[in-house]
């Protein structure tokens, strides 16, 4: 058995799955159960040199995981792969009622779509996680992939091309909504990114640990949250506007303000005392900040 397979075209695509020829050269709409029925060979290592978007239901394992997110989203979890994407395995759902949905970059590629797709947040390699849906909004993007599959079970004409191209288009603004939906929710939850960033941080500065590690790392922060520092600072940036490392200045800016005006402690001390090990480092990020340096913001107070 090979250590990894490559899938460049739809054919091959439909012959490692063993789908039987393509309605289309370039696109391809499976179902749900015909993935699931494949899964021994999909655990083989792949690279898969075609766009995805894909719809399954929701698995007890995801909502244990997000919690009381899923109260009311019924809808189920869509998830985007860009091309040339190395996938490992595909989860086993019973009862699935979803689809998976193949197209080749070719498909695209003389159309305005092949200029703008990677600005889609959800083919970002930011985006980790999925796309939860509504039950009604899965009822919207089913009618769009309806009108995909009927497109590519016609006989191919002049027509096709712009229709199913259209078509996808249509469906990726519709789960544009989706996301920006996803990610006000999020902002608006007790338990969001930005909240936890802050606790965690937050803590940091209260038990000193800057004494010993230093101003702490987007990458640090986000490891004790599970996530990527990419896809941190994406997720922060969605809810308050500003990414990781801003926020980690913001607040060491925070604190050397309060002891730069209560306190005669020297500027070097205070930057070591934040966790800075040269203070030439907190000079350049307070005035950056500030516009000014801390010693003329402190004289600037008197």
């Amino acid at each position: 058995m090979s250590e990894s397979v490559k899938i460049n075209s739809i054919l091959e695509l439909h012959n490692f799955l063993k789908l039987g020829k393509p309605l289309h050269p370039y696109i391809s709409l499976v179902k749900s159960s015909a993935i699931q029925s494949a899964l021994d060979k999909i655990k083989i290592p792949h690279t898969l040199n075609l766009y995805q978007i894909s719809l399954t239901d929701i698995d007890l394992n995801t909502i244990a995981k997000y919690g009381d997110f899923f109260d009311d989203l019924e809808g189920g979890i869509m998830s985007f792969q860009m091309v040339n994407r190395k996938i490992k395995e595909i989860k086993k759902l019973d009862q699935d009622e979803g689809w998976y949905l193949f197209f080749h970059p070719d498909l695209i590629r003389k159309v305005e779509l092949s200029y703008k797709i990677d600005s889609y947040p959800f083919f970002s390699c930011t985006f980790e996680g999925n796309l939860m849906i509504y039950k009604e909004e899965r009822q919207t993007i089913s009618t769009i992939v309806e009108n995909i599959k009927n497109e590519i079970g016609k006989l191919t004409d002049v027509h096709t091309q712009v229709l199913v191209v259209l078509n996808i288009e249509l469906l990726l603004n519709y789960c544009l909504r989706c996301y920006d939906r996803q990610f006000y929710t999020l902002t608006n939850r007790k338990n969001s990114k930005a909240n936890k960033f802050r606790e965690l941080l937050e803590d940091y500065y209260k038990t000193d640990r800057q004494l010993d590690q230093g101003v702490p790392t987007v990458q640090y922060l986000a490891e004790l949250m599970n996530v990527s520092s990419k896809y941190l600072s994406h997720i922060l940036r969605k809810e308050t506007g500003q990414g990781a490392q801003d926020h980690i200045h913001n607040y060491v800016l925070k604190i050397a303000k309060n002891r730069l005006l209560h306190s005669d402690k020297s500027v070097n001390t205070i930057a070591y005392e934040l966790g800075f090990e040269y203070p030439q480092y907190f000079n350049r990020m307070f005035k950056k900040k500030t516009k000014v340096t801390p010693n003329k913001y402190r004289l600037s107070s008197v």
